[in-house]
């Protein structure tokens, strides 16, 4: 201890008014002033035993041994982690000590430089040392060296010669084999961080408590300190040996950490929240729901807020509430299954029906559930809308279950669902880390290769634009294709692009169902000819290409002769049952290229491309033939009229078919079951 005072000593000269800290002979006006400010705060100190109460400068003060905040914090904290092992339990108490110390400095220097107005930074800094010494903490002595500049350059140098925490180390017979003056460390760099408006902390590189001569502290911005520390080691290396072991205090490391959790969180929410189904985050202790994404909240009707007061019940009417509780149960089993077309009730107190994924997770150390809600209401509506038009299909049961994938910046998959692998016939671990373009988007619908640049998904990770895709397909392991519509949204960290996630559901069902309900719009119930909407599509292309190729185009029109007698005589049932008889004939008798439509009534039109009109009426008399010769059940000599025509080219649409209906108009002149032709 006195070598250290006799080597201080040498390197400046005290004044005598100058008591409470040594610094640099050129600070010394400043720190002067500055012991005056801090003498003038406590030499106010009022102590009333009566009450309990020490009162500086209005403020309350209270005392604490300083061994309780160090060797014997130490040993409490080692008694009570010892599970964890002693070194990190030791880390445990060096973090609390720091974070205490540096918010407290913070704070004091807060509270002081408001109660002596003051607002230059260094009259703010200089304050600290002094106050540090009042206080009780440490006398402070400032190297020449040191340059606390407020900026990423600041840099000090100092030793505590009496700090508290070594003190109460050598007073209880103990020694350290590491430096222990963390709430030192921790208050000095809390003030100077509040009084320049920087962030620093301080490292105690020498420490009495474990027989260094000295206990000396580097303080430096975050970023700054260890390159500071490896160069002053490197200018005393005689020191380099005691200069063993030092901590950069975990405030700072901790907060690191927490910038990589909030990118984590980022990177959850953003999943999250762009996935294609309903989610919802349950408190298992309260039933409650904790979080929600857009889609739940589009479903249910409801807002963030709205839904963060609801409990679990409140979202199913009352006959499902009991089925709820037991799926609750086999959860905390974990007894995982999906729940088909459960009812789910709206704001609106209106229904809809979802199939429901309900699984548990972990999330910052607590267990909640998480339900997974794909409405499915539209697709109950149009199972029951195939099942009135047409009896013949099979139900659509099931659709395509959502998939989710996370990509990073060279389209390799970081996260894959469970349901996006099944989907693809493959296995979650088989996905992660390969490239996705050239597993399942490799290949256009047509056959054709879909080149990386072009792919939307891939332009994601590039641009950050969101792309989305309706007529695609994906292609499963074993080589088949499924046609999707997916939503492909970046994922941004710190304004850069880290990679994108893709939703995308198998549309296989609905395209189906489109194709069905597309036929039974052109299709006439009753004779499955096509109806008048598939002959206005059908004839108006028709016509374009025979005028721009030139080739033939004709048209046959029938009815059947007297058919109202037929109505009158054997009633509506025989003549339907004539109607799909006859346009059954009619069809066994034409070309697959050929058209029959049920023009209205008893009458049909036949639409023969590339045929002219002796050709059509060779086709027309062939069918008329085999309708007079059938014998139908009930009826007795059904017979048709023709009329036949071929589309000129000055022709309209409308003067196509009057010519026609004239041409039929003509047979029946002329006695029925007969064919007549307009060239």
């Amino acid at each position: 201890m006195q070598k250290v005072k006799r080597e201080t000593h040498k390197r400046r000269t005290a004044r005598n008014m100058l008591t409470t800290v040594r610094i640099p002979k050129q600070f010394e006006p400043i720190f002067e002033k500055a012991q005056e400010y801090v003498r003038k705060y406590f030499e106010g100190k009022k102590e009333d035993p009566s009450k309990g109460t020490i009162e500086i400068f209005g403020e309350r003060y209270i005392l604490i041994r300083a061994a309780s905040l160090s060797v014997e914090f130490f040993e409490t904290v080692t008694r009570l982690y010892h599970r964890e092992g002693k070194e990190e339990a030791l880390n445990i108490a060096r973090q609390l000590l720091f974070d205490i110390a540096h918010a407290i400095g913070v704070n004091d220097a807060k509270n002081f430089h408001k109660k002596m107005n003051l607002n230059d930074p260094i009259e703010k800094l200089s304050a600290g040392p002094v106050h540090f010494s009042y206080s009780g903490w440490a006398f402070v002595d400032i190297f020449p060296e040191s340059s606390p500049s407020p900026d990423e350059n600041y840099y000090l140098i100092y030793d505590h010669p009496y700090s508290f925490e070594s003190a109460a180390w050598l007073q209880s017979g103990k020694k350290s084999d590491f430096p222990v003056c963390i709430m030192n460390a921790g208050y000095s760099s809390g003030w100077c961080e509040e009084s320049f408006g920087i962030t620093l902390v301080a490292s105690e590189i020498m420490c009495q408590a474990k027989g260094d001569n000295a206990c000396r502290f580097i303080m430096a911005p975050p970023s700054k300190i260890e390159e500071h520390i490896a160069s002053y080691i490197r200018k005393e290396p005689k020191l380099a040996e005691k200069i063993t072991r030092y901590e950069i205090p975990g405030f700072f490391k901790r907060k690191e950490m927490e910038a990589e959790l909030r990118d984590s969180e980022q990177r959850f929410r953003t999943i999250f929240d762009n996935a294609m189904v309903g989610m919802l985050l349950i408190d298992l202790q309260n039933k409650k729901f904790s979080d929600a994404n857009k889609m739940i909240c589009q479903m249910l009707g409801y807002g963030l807020e709205e839904i963060k007061n609801l409990g679990v019940m409140d979202i199913y009417p009352e006959i499902v509430r009991p089925h709820i509780t037991a799926e609750f149960e086999k959860l905390t089993r974990e007894e995982i299954t999906p729940v088909e077309d459960l009812p789910i009730k709206r704001k609106d107190g209106t229904i809809f029906y979802a199939v429901v994924n309900f699984s548990t997770v972990t999330l910052s150390g607590k267990d909640y559930f998480i339900g997974l809600f794909r409405d499915i209401t539209k697709r109950r509506q149009a199972e029951q809308l195939v099942e009135r038009l047409n009896h013949q299909k099979e139900l659509i049961l099931n659709t395509a279950v959502e998939g989710i994938f996370g990509l990073d910046v060279q389209g390799n998959h970081t996260f894959v669902n469970p349901s996006a692998a099944q989907m693809l016939g493959f296995t979650v671990d088989s996905l992660i880390g390969k490239h996705s373009h050239s597993l399942w988007h490799h290949t256009k619908a047509d056959g054709s290769p879909y080149p990386l640049e072009d792919c939307p998904i891939y332009a994601t990770c590039k641009d950050g634009k969101v792309h989305h895709g309706t007529d695609e397909v994906f292609w499963r392991k074993d080589g088949i294709s499924f046609p999707v519509e997916y939503a492909s949204t970046p994922i941004l960290e710190g304004g850069k692009i880290s990679g994108a996630v893709v939703t995308f559901r198998d549309i296989s069902d609905r395209k189906r169902m489109e194709e069905e309900l597309k036929r039974l719009a052109t299709t006439d119930s009753l004779t499955q000819a096509y109806n008048r909407a598939k002959f206005q599509e059908v004839i108006k292309r028709e016509i374009e290409r025979t005028k721009r190729h030139g080739r033939p185009l004709s048209i046959s029109m029938f009815d059947i002769d007297r058919f109202k007698q037929v109505n009158d005589t054997y009633g509506h049932d025989v003549g339907d049952y004539v109607l799909k008889t006859l346009s059954q004939i009619a069809k066994k008798n034409m070309r697959g290229i050929d058209y029959l439509i049920r023009w209205g009534g008893e009458e049909f039109i036949i639409i023969a491309l590339d045929t002219d009109v002796r050709g059509a009426e060779t086709l027309s008399e062939k069918i008329r033939k085999a309708i007079e010769h059938y014998e139908f059940e009930e009826v007795k000599h059904i017979t048709v009229s023709f009329g036949v025509t071929q589309f000129r080219q000055d022709d309209t649409e409308d003067s196509f078919i009057k010519r026609v209906d004239d041409a039929l108009y003509h047979a029946k002149e002329k006695g029925r079951n007969r064919v007549e032709v307009i060239d």
